[in-house]
């Protein structure tokens, strides 16, 4: 992100939608000039803007609130990081509910895999932890079947600046290669594609909706999340999902007992695998959905999300075209959101010159498509100069914020 959820007309403002990421450490919340020109905008009734947090935020106490911040999509209203923010501007609707109809195929087939895990190959992923469950599984009964699909990331990654990163993922492949030295283990599938740019989602969604549908588990390792969508393919598949309870997601709302399992993480890995080797075990109930589609369908949503924003209590009053109007760029939502494009991340995150050219941009085509900025989002690179001007704002607001406590308590 940015995308341009609605382009701008005669009748009403355009729509911009930015990531989290980019308001608590991107261009917007780094360059006064970029701030300045996102408020005049919104006073002149020529944008409004969202932002979509597709991240764990829990550990951010203050968020960088401005005007011209107009709405936001999580789950979870009451979300202490939201706490100052109206009510009425926040949406429950994220990525996960604009799932597409495409995996309504998959209804009916086999469940003939034990569990899956869609990941990446990454610390933050556990993917490590993953493969030793898999393993400790197999040691208990050859007969499993497993499935793990992690994209591999195309740079080598710096041995000096990432070194225990470097560390870990040797270990992960040295693990790999063991595994497959075994006959014993030939029901663990590897499936791990590198991306290459131009090509950030290498394996087709189909391939993964039908692998998900497959299985009767869906296993996610990691411990921060946001809202992570493969959770909420799974349920829509009648996956049931496994999760460690140290996660932190926004997604808590749609678990329960019939359609999660959670293991306590603080038990050493024999423990977590005996609790999931017996949770398999276990007959599973097929009877109802895990989860109701009807929330996580793409057409609905698109609907609600337009009744939203419509009914904002913005300072100029104004009415949106209905949602079929070509305005509106509301397809692929479910990727567009988190900026999960296959071409290239569309966050600007550094470079305030990107930003500036990009938004310029969209204020003179009418009809702007993502694919028209492509090549902006490619320029973001470090600005050294807004890096050192954001450095002594934030020192600047230390110090004066220091004074004043300091001043409340001589005065007390």
């Amino acid at each position: 992100m940015p995308i341009v959820l609605k382009n701008k007309t005669n009748n009403s403002p355009g729509i911009v939608v930015f990531t989290h990421n980019e308001i608590l450490r991107g261009v917007p919340r780094k360059s006064s000039k970029v701030n300045n020109l996102l408020t005049k905008a919104y006073e002149n009734n020529e944008w409004i803007f969202g932002v979509h947090i597709q991240g764990d935020c829990s550990n951010v106490f203050n968020w960088p609130y401005n005007e011209w911040q107009n709405f936001f999509l999580w789950p979870e209203k009451n979300a202490h990081f939201l706490s100052k923010i109206p009510k009425n501007n926040i949406s429950e609707l994220t990525c996960v509910n604009f799932l597409s109809e495409k995996m309504n195929l998959f209804d009916k087939v086999k469940k003939d895999i034990d569990i899956i895990s869609v990941s990446r190959f990454s610390s933050i992923k556990k993917i490590y932890l993953t493969i030793k469950i898999f393993k400790g599984l197999i040691d208990k009964d050859p007969r499993y079947n497993f499935v793990l699909l992690a994209l591999r990331p195309e740079k080598k990654i710096n041995f000096f600046k990432d070194r225990e990163e470097v560390k870990y993922l040797n270990q992960v492949d040295r693990l790999i290669n063991d595994l497959k030295k075994s006959e014993k283990y030939k029901n663990l599938k590897v499936i791990d594609p590198v991306v290459k740019k131009g090509d950030l989602f290498p394996i087709p969604e189909e391939s993964i909706y039908e692998y998900t549908a497959r299985s009767k588990y869906h296993m996610l390792n990691s411990t921060r999340e946001g809202v992570p969508r493969v959770l909420m393919e799974s349920l829509y598949l009648n996956t049931k999902v496994i999760i460690s309870n140290q996660l932190k997601f926004g997604l808590k709302k749609f678990l329960n007992s019939a359609n999660s399992f959670i293991y306590e993480e603080k038990k050493d890995t024999e423990k977590i695998i005996e609790d999931i080797y017996k949770k398999l075990e276990e007959q599973i109930d097929y009877s109802k959905t895990f989860v109701e589609k009807e929330k996580l369908e793409e057409n609905k949503s698109k609907k609600l999300l337009v009744n939203f924003i419509n009914n904002l209590n913005l300072k100029k009053n104004f009415s949106l075209e209905e949602v079929n109007h070509p305005s509106w760029k509301l397809n692929n939502l479910k990727f567009r959101l988190c900026s999960h494009f296959k071409e290239i991340n569309h966050q600007i995150l550094n470079n305030e010159k990107a930003f500036l050219s990009w938004f310029k941009l969209i204020n003179q085509n009418d009809n702007f498509e993502d694919k028209d900025s492509h090549y902006i989002f490619e320029k973001d690179k470090l600005d050294f100069v807004l890096e050192i001007k954001f450095f002594l704002l934030r020192l600047k607001n230390y110090l004066v914020n220091k004074l004043k406590f300091k001043k409340k308590i001589n005065t007390n």
